[in-house]
């Protein structure tokens, strides 16, 4: 798929998953990136091609999600996965009948929000469908479900966070950047293309009424995370503040509560 068109990339990156009759969920998590071309300052209605797609499968107790060795690939031509933008099908060491084995077999319907058929890890072997941690916006009990936009001047990022049905609250975030909003001194061209970044996982959790802990980058792998404390403000924003960190300073930020499912497109 690399290259190939990509319409809508919110609407299947993040997290997708389903009760596993244990108190607990298995699923996915779909991070994509994709590449803009030319010096636009807007990604609304602008072409984007999928420049990689990484699948990653998970259990999830709480708001914690456990991935373990060798369950995550990449569409690539390795042998390993296939995705033709329909149908995802990856198989690992099936034969050797060991706990980091796993088999996918998955139809995504993107009308109806779902990917079906075979999930096998492990012990784990079933028909499932997958959907978003919350099928209903309206359905949930928390005011920072929905998507927050960044107010930054030239921002574009925004993140989504999702109720699941036990009250767990789920997030993950989308890095975006127009090529046309980038400054650069003089003499220096800036860069024709840039490469946007879709379903980067977050922790999220309520520390008080209306406050929240936003963690971003907890699972990148790449040093260090950086924690954003949030509280619920007037005219669906959200009043946040970064904490200091290793590759992070104190600064303020505010967030705007959009309609859609993506911050890409104005209201």
């Amino acid at each position: 798929m690399k290259g190939k068109l990509i319409d809508v990339p919110e609407r299947f990156s993040g997290l997708w998953e389903t009760a596993n009759g244990s108190g607990n969920a298995i699923g996915i998590w779909l991070l994509l990136q994709t590449s803009v071309h030319g010096n636009t300052t807007t990604l609304s209605d602008v072409p984007q091609l999928e420049e990689s797609f990484r699948v990653s499968l998970f259990r999830r107790t709480g708001n914690q999600l456990k991935f373990g060795n060798d369950s995550s690939f990449a569409d690539k031509p390795d042998g390993q996965m296939t995705w033709d933008g329909k149908h995802l099908r990856a198989q690992r060491g099936l034969r050797n009948n060991d706990a980091s084995s796993f088999q996918l077999e998955l139809t995504y319907n993107a009308s109806r929000q779902v990917w079906s058929g075979l999930y096998r890890r492990g012990d784990f072997a079933r028909t499932v469908k997958l959907r978003r941690p919350a099928s209903a916006v309206a359905a949930a009990t928390s005011e920072l479900v929905g998507t927050w936009k960044n107010t930054d001047h030239g921002g574009l990022g925004c993140f989504h966070i999702a109720q699941a049905h036990d009250g767990t609250l789920l997030g993950w975030s989308d890095g975006l950047l127009a090529p046309g909003t980038l400054r650069y001194a003089n003499g220096l061209q800036p860069p024709t293309s840039t490469i946007e970044s879709y379903g980067n996982l977050l922790r999220v959790s309520e520390i008080a009424p209306r406050t929240f802990s936003v963690e971003f980058g907890i699972y990148s792998g790449i040093c260090c995370s950086s924690n954003l404390t949030a509280r619920i403000g007037p005219d669906a924003t959200l009043l946040g503040d970064w904490q200091a960190g290793p590759n992070r300073m104190a600064d303020k930020a505010v967030w705007k509560k959009v309609k859609s499912e993506s911050c890409r497109i104005p209201e």
